[in-house]
């Protein structure tokens, strides 16, 4: 009898909930989703130093879900941009001042009007510097951790654009920086906003 009741305890609970995660599974897979919405960062590759660089976006609505805040600002100062370390083991450490001219997305977003605390730490340097006062640029940030004022970092290095009127310059030669850096202001904007 104990037999019996195991049996039936299994085919009628277990089974189906199996039966149910794996249907929710392939309809997922079917419909193109993606399990994981960004690509590990691979050993070896420079970016893998930064131990919060662990982002290797390839659409912006990924970046969007990802990000604390994605905001359009202009440098206001250079606080530190210096190498650290000796030659071709240098680390990158720069901490800009950048005040918030509109917010797109984001769950721990700035205001319009704030001025925000950035800092980046890389590998290597950026291809295109941002960090100069008076430049503007279109972010995505990750709040960081610890006490005292509110500091922001990049998410990854790809999400950091110089903005030209209504062109985007990629800061990095990455095929993503540059895939959006190819689209106008208005529509990063618009998927931007879309993706929120």
């Amino acid at each position: 009898m104990t037999h019996d009741l195991n049996f039936t305890c299994v085919s009628r609970c277990v089974l189906p909930l199996l039966l149910a995660a794996s249907l929710l599974f392939a309809a997922g897979c079917a419909e193109g989703q993606a399990v994981q919405e960004t690509q590990p960062v691979a050993p070896g590759d420079p970016r893998a130093f930064d131990s919060r660089e662990v982002h290797n976006f390839r659409e912006i609505a990924a970046v969007v879900r990802t990000a604390d805040a994605v905001v359009l600002g202009t440098v206001e100062s250079l606080e530190a941009d210096r190498p650290d370390g000796p030659p071709g083991e240098e680390t990158y450490y720069s901490v800009a001042t950048v005040r918030v001219d509109e917010v797109w997305a984001g769950r721990n977003s700035p205001s319009a009007g704030d001025i925000i605390v950035v800092e980046t730490l890389r590998a290597q340097p950026y291809a295109l510097d941002w960090h100069q006062p008076g430049t503007k640029v279109l972010l995505a940030l990750t709040e960081t951790d610890g006490e005292g004022p509110v500091r922001y970092n990049p998410t990854s290095s790809q999400v950091a654009w110089v903005v030209q009127d209504e062109d985007l310059l990629a800061t990095q030669d990455d095929p993503f920086a540059v895939q959006v850096a190819e689209m106008t202001l208005s529509e990063v904007r618009a998927r931007v906003k879309k993706g929120s």
